[in-house]
């Protein structure tokens, strides 16, 4: 599709009819220039219409009896990617269904239909649909001179895509629609489509209505709050008798009690600060004492242990030594004589004596070592009981002072303060509503200064810098199509239209408006084409060469090539540069129907009637 071009956007091709056993009507359409000529009244320009109305137009097609039995208008296209689209839609109106694929594949597949809003505003609408085909999808354009920005619209764009018989030849710019509203919006989506940038990065106003419904608000709400304000203020002044002398002397005592309240409640601070460093100290010291307890404790039970070891040492060596006093003997348990008695060890009682009296002496070193250490534990036991006295002493010293001294002086001082506050607070109290009824005030001044409309600001347009490589183009175009043989063509910002040798385009005569009009919506297409920045890719013009008449010839010979051939040669050999519809009533020459997708309307029983077959004609 489209040369296997890579870009952006879609082109048309395909427009059909149908209706209830009716015949439908077909147009094919291909890359590159299209040419459907032919009579007047054989549905050139209703095929146009049915065109913009599948794709959103608000404007049903208007009717002609050759239609009056068809029902449903349905349109392909093809997107840059090469997946086709079918777009249907009643011609009476209504939502627009889409289907993936083509349209003799969408007949009969009625589950596979996605539903499309006709408007803008719609949350899945077929302006939001044509617009993603293009990457435009999700920009904004501003809408006015406050710098409100609203949704990017196909429709919109489509004023510079589709130009009927009617704005081919009007007198504005055809980036327009008929209306003088939308101006702004139009010539922001040019821009767009020429910059590649939108608008989406301008804050937002407040919406008039908005702002002025706020502000009514507001004065309303200050209004309120001034006459309670007031009410109060009043109340006050009648209940109270309160001297500047009176008040002098209150702001003297207060400042006197802040400075003794302040006094009082260092002390009392310093004092629970300290009384909480003796707890920790106490807390500490009593857990020593409880680990010197069982220190004490373990140390008693292994002395015990001690002693018991020693008992059986000195019972053991008692017993070696009086073995060794009996010598050789009769053995007491089997009568044994010493000669058939055995021993394993014949000095075995000697052996065990020394080693008892060897244990013994270690027992008792281990037994001095641990009473010495028991001594120090006592030691240490006494003095830390001792200090523990004297923390317990302390804290009662300090708790007594914080409870009978220091605590009862920052309550009295405290309420004394209170007390004092409590009078010369309706004094403050005062002082205070009359500087807030004097800020409310001001605020409405404020308010009633603020204007009602929104402020008009400053954006960059649609200029002639943005539009000079357009205008270059569109020169070329002219030039080509043989309107004159140097042309020089500038953009007028004001109307968004042109300036070509120096006389604006809607001053010209219908025909040679018609034909610059084409220029101009082409030069946009082939540029924007050019810098990829999201035309979708094609334009439908409706007659623009028809209402055209070259100058009469000179004596000197006739005018050598006519703008229409010329015209037609230019768009075959361009058809790289975007698809062009044209719907006229003059045909092309014989090599330009050769080499484009050519129709021709005959109105006659002779070759095709017209977009509708012959069988529907009144």
């Amino acid at each position: 599709m489209m040369n296997g071009s890579a870009r952006r956007g879609f082109e048309l091709r395909e427009l059909r009819l149908c209706g209830p056993d009716q015949v439908p009507g077909r147009l094919f359409f291909a890359s590159g220039l299209n040419v459907i000529e032919g009579s007047s009244d054989t549905g050139k320009s209703y095929a146009l219409s049915c065109i913009d109305f599948v794709m959103g137009s608000g404007t049903p097609p208007e009717e002609i009896p050759q239609a009056r039995l068809y029902d449903v208008a349905y349109l392909c296209i093809q997107a840059a990617s090469g997946q086709f689209y079918t777009l249907k839609r009643a011609l009476v109106g209504g939502k627009i269904g889409v289907f993936r694929g083509r349209i003799d594949d969408a007949l009969g597949a009625d589950d596979e239909w996605e539903v499309l809003g006709e408007t803008t505003n719609a949350k899945e609408s077929v302006s939001g649909f044509l617009l993603g085909l293009c990457g435009l999808h999700d920009r904004r354009v501003r809408k006015n001179d406050s710098g409100t920005t609203q949704e990017a619209s196909f429709r919109v764009l489509s004023k510079a895509l589709l130009v009927d018989e009617e704005r081919i030849i009007a007198k504005r710019s055809p980036l327009y629609g008929s209306q003088n509203t939308g101006n702004t919006a139009a010539a922001s989506t040019i821009r767009m489509l020429l910059t590649g940038v939108d608008d989406s990065g301008i804050v937002q106003p407040e919406d008039t209505k908005t702002s002025a419904g706020r502000l009514a608000g507001r004065k309303e709400a200050i209004e309120g709050l001034l006459e309670s304000d007031q009410a109060a203020l009043d109340e006050l002044l009648d209940n109270m008798d309160m001297t500047p002398e009176v008040v002098s002397e209150l702001e003297v005592k207060l400042r006197e009690l802040g400075e003794l309240s302040s006094t009082a409640f260092a002390d009392l601070h310093a004092a629970e600060s300290k009384r909480g460093k003796l707890v920790n100290q106490q807390r500490e010291q009593r857990g020593r004492l409880d680990e010197l307890d069982g220190m004490l404790a373990r140390a008693s039970l292994l002395d015990a242990h001690y002693e018991s070891d020693l008992l059986r040492l000195e019972a053991m060596g008692e017993s070696s030594y009086l073995l060794q006093m009996y010598g050789d003997k009769s053995c007491d348990y089997c009568g044994a004589e010493p000669e058939h008695q055995r021993h394993d060890d014949a000095h075995a009682p000697e052996s065990m004596l020394r080693a008892a009296q060897a244990e013994a002496a270690k027992v008792q070193r281990l037994r001095a070592e641990l009473r010495i250490a028991a001594d120090q534990l006592t030691t240490e036991q006494c003095v830390l009981a001792a200090s523990l006295g004297e923390t317990d002493a302390a804290i009662q010293e300090i708790s007594e002072e914080v409870e009978v001294a220091l605590a009862p002086k920052v309550r009295a001082t405290a309420n004394e303060l209170r007390a004092i506050q409590g009078s010369y607070g309706a004094f403050v109290r005062v002082e205070q509503l009359r500087d807030q009824i004097d800020s409310l005030k001001s605020q409405m001044l404020d308010l009633d200064a603020t204007p009602d409309k929104g402020e008009k600001l400053e954006f960059i347009k649609l200029t002639a810098n943005t539009m000079s490589d357009i205008c270059s183009r569109i020169r070329t175009l002219l030039i080509a199509w043989r309107v004159a043989d140097d042309i020089t063509v500038a953009f007028d910002e004001k109307s968004a239209d042109l300036v070509v040798n120096g006389r604006k385009r809607t001053s010209h005569g219908k025909g040679v408006r018609a034909v610059m009009c084409a220029g101009y919506v082409i030069g946009l297409m082939q540029e924007a084409l050019g810098a990829d920045t999201g035309h979708p890719g094609f334009v439908v013009l409706d007659t623009p060469l028809n209402p055209y008449k070259e100058a009469d010839a000179d004596d000197d010979g006739e005018v050598a090539t006519s703008v229409k051939d010329a015209f037609y040669r230019n768009l075959c050999s361009s058809s790289a540069l975007g698809q062009v519809v044209v719907f006229e009533n003059v045909a092309p020459p014989a090599d330009v129907q050769a080499s484009c997708n050519h129709v021709h309307f005959s109105r006659s029983s002779s070759g095709r009637y017209g977009f509708l077959p012959v069988s529907m004609r009144p």
